[in-house]
């Protein structure tokens, strides 16, 4: 019931910001202008300060041990192990370039910075915490890299290598957590007066992007789509994070640093990932969908997870 209770707790507020968005379009306060503009400023502004902040973390310099490099290791098997399957796989399912990169990115991609995060520090407090910084230090911008260069490819006939580096690395995105890792390696402490400003910022983007999402989102679509849904929601709340514990499990991982990487791979599909589809328009409504469908479903499934990791004895 306690494992029930903590995805409610995390989900809800992220549900409730949908709805606010669905009312928002459904009583014409916003409209699809607004909610355009309101997301350039999210991907733009808010969310690249998140980014920055979360990179540029005091524990940076503590995380290196051991066992969370092969946290780390095994956390970028899998996504490379997904991202090779899922290509096989929607090659042949999905013919459509640009909703091809979408699903690949809802595949690989989680909600680990804002809901992961989340749910590591509800299990166990503030402490046990270095798995989950060496994991935001190295796999966010790692999200943020392949994502540009896939939702990039989808709009191109061809990309080039220089091209597909020019992407990532000017992606806001990118350039927040790569500028937020060298200012931690400088050794400069931000203000508490420029960093307290910086946070609410940072901060707001999370129910900003959830209430753009909402703005978006439609029910029929669901109906229309509820095959790739139904298979991507599979993949991504299911298959990645067995993957991810049948690994760990050889390795002998347990604990905080195991739950650290089960719930990287097995959060929702990550906001972010419709904040850039939106941007880059590549299929942002099937992107958004696979956001809002992961999300609600994550109540179930992750509280399951966490069930069984109990029951196995490996938090």
């Amino acid at each position: 019931m306690d494992n029930i209770y903590l995805g409610i707790r995390v989900v809800f507020p992220l549900l409730t910001f949908m709805a606010v968005g669905i009312s928002l379009r459904e009583l014409k306060w916003f409209s699809e202008k607004t909610f355009l503009e309101l997301n350039k400023v999210i991907f733009r502004v808010f969310m690249p300060i998140l980014l920055f902040l979360n990179a540029n973390m005091d524990s940076a310099r503590d995380v290196f041990s051991r066992q969370n490099i092969q946290v780390l290791f095994i956390a970028i098997t899998c996504i490379l192990i997904t991202l090779v399957m899922t290509s096989l796989l929607y090659r042949r399912m999905e013919a459509d370039k640009k909703r091809r990169a979408v699903l690949l990115q809802a595949a690989f991609r989680s909600n680990f910075l804002l809901y992961g995060v989340t749910v590591h520090m509800t299990i166990y407090g503030e402490g046990n915490s270095s798995a989950v910084a060496i994991l935001v230090i190295a796999i966010v911008p790692f999200y943020n890299i392949i994502s540009a260069i896939l939702l990039r490819s989808a709009t191109v006939s061809k990309m080039s290598v220089g091209s597909a580096f020019k992407t990532a690395f000017t992606n806001p995105f990118v350039i927040a957590v790569i500028s937020g890792l060298l200012f931690n390696l400088s050794g400069v402490t931000l203000p508490e007066l420029v960093y307290a400003p910086l946070n609410q910022l940072g901060r707001a983007g999370v129910p900003l992007a959830f209430i753009v999402l909402g703005g978006g989102f439609g029910i029929r679509r669901l109906r229309e789509e509820w095959k790739v849904l139904l298979h991507s929601s599979l993949i991504r709340l299911i298959l990645v994070p067995a993957l991810a514990l049948t690994i760990a499990y050889v390795f002998g991982i347990s604990g905080p640093p195991l739950t650290a990487l089960i719930v990287l791979c097995a959060a929702p599909v990550a906001v972010a990932s419709y904040t850039m589809a939106k941007e880059e328009q590549v299929a942002p409504e099937l992107a958004g969908d696979l956001v809002a469908i992961t999300t609600f479903l994550s109540l179930l499934t992750v509280s399951s997870w966490v069930t069984l990791m109990g029951f196995w004895n490996l938090l």
